[in-house]
């Protein structure tokens, strides 16, 4: 499986997951708790898949490693197109979230990179096309 390193991978998001519930746990926005807690999930669900004695479970785990997760629910937006317009991209990460607005995760979404090669982002946006009438 590549330069996979299971067991090293394991033992770095087990070391990281106690600090994210402590940060969590130290919120006081809405908006960075639920992120955090994205974080939390992410990483449980990583924990599980390692730690499984299955080959397919091992080789998820590694897809998601190389995968950019966004830890809370898209922001929908609406754009409005004239006749024969067309989007040329329809998923943007969203800037309007300021280090502030997180609490923290910031500094561990960047720990988790470095230590373990995971990315992730605060949330996309996908634009909805609407014609105009």
């Amino acid at each position: 499986m590549s330069d996979f390193n299971a067991s090293a991978l394991l033992s770095n998001i087990k070391r990281i997951q106690p600090e994210v519930a402590a940060r969590r746990d130290a919120c006081s926005g809405a908006l960075a708790r639920e992120a955090h807690e994205g974080l939390e999930r992410v990483l449980k669900q990583l924990v599980s898949l390692i730690s499984s004695d299955d080959e397919d479970n091992q080789y998820e785990a590694e897809w998601l490693r190389h995968q950019t997760t966004s830890l809370l629910p898209d922001r929908i937006v609406e754009e409005e197109l004239e006749d024969g317009e067309f989007l040329p991209d329809e998923n943007y990460r969203d800037t309007t979230l300021n280090a502030g607005d997180l609490e923290g995760l910031r500094d561990l979404l960047i720990q988790l990179h470095k230590e373990c090669d995971l990315r992730f982002i605060s949330r996309y946006v996908r634009v909805r096309p609407v014609r105009k009438a």
